[in-house]
C-alpha cells in the first residue's frame, strides 16, 4: 500500500535516546503508563512526515523536542513505495538542531528542501494536518467542535484522492445553481398564475358589466309597467272590498233578528240578579251571626285548653309528688322489712340458745348456761359464738346485696348517659354523612379511597386523616363561603404525616387500584412555622376581623397542610364592608376578603391590578360539625364506660366475696346444728 509506514527510528527525541520499531501491515497499538512516551512516538511520526509544531497543539519552538542535554535530534521514518510496478522503500530524515532552532531534511540519504518532501509526503496522500486523518491528543476538543460539513470535507480528503474533492466542490457549486434556477422557475410559475387569476378576475368583472346592463333595461321597462299593476290591484281591492260590505250588511240584519229573543233573555237574567243579590245580603247577615258565634266558641275553646293545661300541670305534679311518696312508701317498707328481719334474727337468736321457746315463752334459768365449766354452758357458749359469727355474715352479706343493688342502679343510669351521648353523636354524624354523601356525588373516588381508609386504619404508623372537606368546620355559617373560595381545590386532599404512610397509602389505591385522587404529606410542620402577614392588633386596625385560619375548626396537621396547600393565615377577612383603600398598594396583602367578595392583586410589567369577584353560597361546607362538642361527647362515653368497667370490677369482686361468705354461713350452720342436737340430749336427760 502506498505510503504505509514501514519503520519509525528516533533518535535524541524528547524523552527517547534511541527508538526504533516497524509497525505491522494491519492496526498496530502503543500501550503504556502515563509518561512513558506513547505520545512523544506520535509527535515524531507527525513532525517526520512534515508536519509543523502547530499541528501537535504543544511546544512552539522545534528544538523543545531534542532531548535535553542534547544538540540535536534525528527522526527517519521509512514508507512504503511502488516504483516501476515493484514494491521499494523511500526514508525520510528530519534532523532538529537546537542552536539555530532549525531542520534539514533527507531523502534516500540525499538532502531535499521541506517544499520537496511536502510534495513528496502530499503524493502519499499523507495528511498531518487534516483531524480526520490524523488526531493529536491535544486536538481532540478541537476535533469535537467541527460541525457536520468540515467533518464530511476533512473525511473526503482523507479517504480519496484529490480530484474526489475538487469534484465534491463543483457538485456542491452545480447544486446551488440548480437551486437558484429552480427558484427563479418557481417565481416565474407564481408569476404566471397571479396573471391568470387577475385575468380571470377582469374576465368576472366584464360579466358582472354585462349582466348588470340587462337587469337595468329591464328595470327601464318594469318601471313603465308599475302604474298598470297599481291600477289593476286597486280594483281587484275595490271590488273585494264592495263584496265584503254587502256581506257585513247582511250578518248585521241577521244579527238583529237574533238579538230580539236575547234582549228578552236578558231582562229575565237581570231580574234573577237582583234576587240573588237579596239573598246574598240575607246570607252575609247569617255569616255575621256565625262568625261572631265562632269567635265565642275560640274564646271559650281557649278558656278550655288553658284550664286543660292546668288541669295537665297538675296532674303532672301530683304525678311527680306520687312517684315521691312512693318512694318513701318503698324506703319505709324496706326499713319495716329490716326491722322485721332484725327481730326475727333475735328471736332465733335467743331460741337457739334455749332461751325461750317458739312462742316466746321462757324456758329456765340461765345460770347453768352461763356455767362454762358444765357440759352445757360449754356448748351453748359455743352455739353463742356460732350464733354471733353467723349474725356478722349475715349482715356482711346483706350490706353486700344492698351495695350490689346500689352498683346496679348506678349501672344502669351509667348505660343511660351512654345512650344519650351517644344519641347526640349520633346527631353530629349526620352533618358528616351529610358532607360524605356530597362527596360521593362530586367525587366518587374520593369517597371510594375514603371508605377504604375506615377499613385499614390498623395498617399506618400515624393517622391518616380523611378528606380535608370532612375533617374542618367553619366556625359560622357567614365564613363557609370563604373558607369554600379559598381551599376548594384542596377539598378532596388525603393528609399524611410520614412519608411511611404516605408511600403505603399511595401504592394501594393510586398505583393499584387507579385512584384518581390528591394525597400530600407533611412531616413535622407545626403551626408556628407559619408567619402571619402582620400581626392581629395591627390587622384589627386597619378593620379586619382576623385571618382565614382563625375561622376553622380543624386538627392542627388539616391546619398545617391548608397553610401550606392555600395560605390560609395569610388571608385577612373582614365579614362587613370596609374602606380597602389604605392597604390596596401595601405588598403584605395579595389576597383578602370583604363583605363576601375576594381581591386579589397582582404584578404585572410594573402595573398593579386588583381582580375582585363575589363570592358564591358554599355548597358543601353549608353545615357544621362542633369538633369540640364532639370531642367532649366522646370523652364523657369514655368516661362513663370507665366508671361502669369499675362497677362490674367492683361487682366482681363483691358477688366473690358473697359467695365465699355463703359457704362460711352454710359450715358454720351446721356445726350450730350439731351443737343444738348435743343440748337438747342434754337437756332431755336432765328434764328426765
Amino acid at each position: 500500500m502506498e505510503g504505509k509506514i514501514t519503520k519509525v527510528k528516533l533518535i535524541n527525541f524528547v524523552t527517547y535516546d534511541y527508538c526504533e520499531f516497524n509497525p505491522g501491515p494491519n492496526l498496530n497499538m502503543i500501550i503504556g503508563p502515563n509518561g512513558t512516551g506513547k505520545s512523544s512516538i506520535v509527535c515524531g511520526i507527525a513532525l517526520g512526515l512534515g508536519g509543523s509544531t502547530q499541528t501537535l497543539g504543544r511546544a512552539k519552538d522545534i528544538s523543545d523536542f531534542i532531548k535535553h542535554g542534547t544538540e540535536k535530534a534525528i527522526i527517519e521514518i521509512t514508507l512504503c513505495h511502488q516504483k516501476n510496478g515493484k514494491p521499494s522503500n523511500i526514508t525520510i530524515q528530519r534532523t532538529l538542531k537546537r542552536n539555530t532552532n532549525s531542520t534539514s531534511w533527507k531523502i534516500d540519504g540525499k538532502s531535499y528542501s521541506q517544499k520537496d518532501v511536502l510534495l513528496l509526503i502530499e503524493k502519499f496522500n499523507i495528511q498531518i494536518d487534516n483531524l480526520c486523518q490524523f488526531l493529536p491528543q491535544d486536538k481532540v476538543c478541537e476535533f469535537a467542535q467541527m460541525s457536520s460539513t468540515e467533518l464530511l470535507n476533512a473525511t473526503l480528503k482523507a479517504i480519496g484522492d484529490k480530484d474526489l474533492f475538487t469534484q465534491y466542490q463543483e457538485l456542491l457549486k452545480s447544486q446551488e445553481h440548480k437551486n437558484i434556477l429552480q427558484n427563479n422557475l418557481d417565481n416565474q410559475e407564481k408569476l404566471l398564475t397571479r396573471i391568470k387569476n387577475q385575468n380571470e378576475a377582469l374576465e368576472r368583472e366584464v360579466a358582472k358589466y354585462k349582466e348588470r346592463e340587462v337587469i337595468l333595461q329591464n328595470i327601464r321597462i318594469l318601471e313603465k309597467q308599475i302604474p298598470w299593476g297599481v291600477y289593476d290591484k286597486a280594483r281587484e281591492s275595490y271590488i273585494d272590498q264592495k263584496q265584503k260590505r254587502n256581506k257585513y250588511k247582511y250578518d248585521i240584519t241577521k244579527t238583529e233578528e237574533e238579538l230580539i229573543p236575547l234582549k228578552k233573555t236578558k231582562k229575565d237574567q237581570e231580574k234573577k240578579i237582583e234576587q240573588a243579590a237579596e239573598l246574598e245580603k240575607v246570607l252575609e247577615k247569617e255569616y255575621d251571626e256565625c262568625t261572631k258565634k265562632y269567635t265565642g266558641l275560640s274564646k271559650e275553646l281557649e278558656n278550655l285548653e288553658e284550664e286543660n293545661n292546668s288541669i295537665l300541670t297538675n296532674f303532672l305534679d301530683f304525678r311527680e309528688n306520687e312517684k315521691e311518696l312512693e318512694k318513701k312508701i318503698k324506703m319505709h317498707k324496706r326499713k319495716i322489712y329490716e326491722l322485721e328481719n332484725s327481730i326475727e334474727v333475735k328471736k332465733r337468736d335467743l331460741i337457739e340458745k334455749g332461751i325461750i321457746d317458739e312462742n316466746g315463752q321462757e324456758l329456765y334459768n340461765k345460770g347453768d348456761q352461763n356455767d362454762k365449766t358444765t357440759e352445757l354452758g360449754r356448748i351453748q357458749f359455743e352455739l353463742n359464738e356460732k350464733a354471733q359469727t353467723l349474725f356478722d355474715i349475715d349482715s356482711e352479706v346483706r350490706s353486700i346485696q344492698s351495695r350490689e343493688q346500689e352498683i346496679r342502679q348506678q349501672n344502669i343510669v351509667y348505660n343511660e348517659e351512654i345512650e344519650r351521648i351517644r344519641k347526640q353523636l349520633s346527631d353530629l354524624d349526620n352533618i358528616r354523612n351529610q358532607r360524605l354523601n356530597l362527596l360521593q356525588q362530586f367525587h366518587n373516588p374520593t369517597y371510594n379511597a375514603y371508605q377504604w381508609l375506615e377499613r385499614n386504619k390498623d395498617m399506618f404508623k400515624m393517622k391518616v386523616f380523611a378528606p380535608i372537606v370532612i375533617e374542618i368546620n367553619p366556625k359560622n355559617k357567614e365564613s363557609a363561603a370563604a373558607i369554600e373560595a379559598f381551599v376548594g381545590n384542596s377539598l378532596t386532599t388525603f393528609v399524611t404525616q410520614c412519608k411511611h404512610d404516605y408511600d403505603l397509602f399511595t401504592n394501594e389505591l393510586i398505583d393499584k387500584r387507579k385512584f384518581r385522587i390528591s394525597v400530600v404529606m407533611f412531616e413535622n410542620l407545626r403551626l408556628e412555622d407559619f408567619e402571619k402577614p402582620v400581626p392581629i392588633d395591627e390587622l384589627l386596625e386597619y378593620g379586619f376581623d382576623c385571618y382565614l385560619i382563625d375561622l376553622i375548626h380543624a386538627p392542627v396537621p388539616i391546619l398545617c397542610a391548608l397553610c401550606q396547600l392555600n395560605n390560609i393565615h395569610s388571608v385577612p377577612y373582614a365579614g362587613r364592608k370596609i374602606n380597602a383603600e389604605p392597604f390596596d398598594d401595601d405588598p403584605r396583602f395579595k389576597n383578602y376578603i370583604i363583605n363576601n367578595v375576594r381581591y386579589s392583586k397582582r404584578a404585572a410589567y410594573g402595573m398593579l391590578s386588583i381582580r375582585t369577584q363575589q363570592l358564591k353560597e358554599a355548597k358543601i361546607l353549608i353545615s357544621n360539625i362542633d369538633t369540640k362538642q364532639k370531642l367532649k361527647l366522646e370523652n364523657l362515653i369514655l368516661e362513663n364506660e370507665r366508671l361502669r368497667k369499675d362497677l362490674e370490677s367492683d361487682m366482681k369482686l363483691l358477688v366473690q366475696k358473697e359467695s365465699k361468705l355463703r359457704i362460711d354461713y352454710n359450715n358454720i350452720r351446721k356445726e350450730r346444728e350439731s351443737l343444738k342436737e348435743e343440748r337438747k340430749k342434754l337437756l332431755d336427760r336432765k328434764r328426765e
